[in-house]
């Protein structure tokens, strides 16, 4: 039973690793303060994802690997600000947006 319970865990634990990547960031006014509450949108692959910038204005928006390698389009508050590479070794390409 031990060693079913280690190797499931074992394997969600690599496919948790397998699947990070996507873009990261933050999200500032003009003056370099973090932004909370600011919806960051990435569009790839034909999908949607959206997440809220936290408290200091940081960022994580995680895509599956199918979309690695490929050019995506990045919203904060509904408006366009960047074109993005989703990297192909699972890291994340980094963002920085200043708010009004």
């Amino acid at each position: 039973m031990k060693t079913l319970l280690i190797s499931t865990i074992a394997s969600l634990a690599f496919a948790g690793i397998a699947a990070a990547g996507g873009i990261a960031g933050r999200v500032q006014d003009a003056k370099g303060r973090g932004r909370s509450g600011v919806t960051v949108t990435l569009k790839v692959d034909g999908q949607t994802i959206s997440v809220t910038s936290e408290k200091d204005g940081s960022f994580v928006v995680n895509t599956p690997p199918t979309s690695y390698g490929l050019r995506g389009k990045v919203y904060v508050g509904g408006n366009l600000v960047t074109n993005c590479l989703i990297p192909t070794n699972g890291s994340y390409s980094r963002v920085t947006v200043t708010y009004k």
